[in-house]
């Protein structure tokens, strides 16, 4: 019995050797990919892939191509609407329009906000709030929304 437990104990110590020296291996290219979507308490952040920004051509046909939930982007009319409910558009926290956000470049927004259950504070009647959170510019260029 003796035998067996040193026998046991030895090849438990050759493997924690074996298992302490170093192995490098180089790796070419490393690409980390995270989640488009981060979901809140009481929204939905939802970051547009580069390819949708590539193929918009303006703010509301970003909005068009990221197929967000219960909402339908009509690029004829220039506005966006759901079966049953009220939209209420913003563009930083502020109250806008479609054609405001028909007029938004879509390089310029970092993320939109989706709230499809918002509270009080949006007002009575509304269903969904869209909040477009623009990229803020530190230097004056030729493109100013707000």
């Amino acid at each position: 019995m003796r035998r067996q437990v040193l026998f046991v104990g030895l090849i438990c110590v050759a493997f924690l050797v074996n298992a302490q020296e170093e192995k490098t291996i180089d790796l070419d290219e490393v690409t980390i990919q995270a989640s488009s979507i981060i979901r809140k308490k009481d929204r939905q952040l939802i970051f547009p892939s580069k390819d949708q920004v590539r193929r918009s051509m303006d703010g509301l046909d970003l909005t068009r191509r990221m197929s967000l939930p219960r909402l339908w982007v009509d690029p004829n009319t220039k506005s966006i609407s759901m079966a049953n409910g009220n939209v209420q558009l913003r563009i930083n926290g502020v109250l806008a329009s479609s054609l405001e956000v028909a007029a938004l470049s879509p390089e310029d927004i970092k993320r939109v906000e989706y709230h499809d259950n918002p509270g009080l504070r949006y007002g009575e009647g509304v269903d969904i709030v869209l909040d477009l959170s623009l990229i803020h510019i530190s230097e004056p260029t030729r493109r100013s929304y707000i």
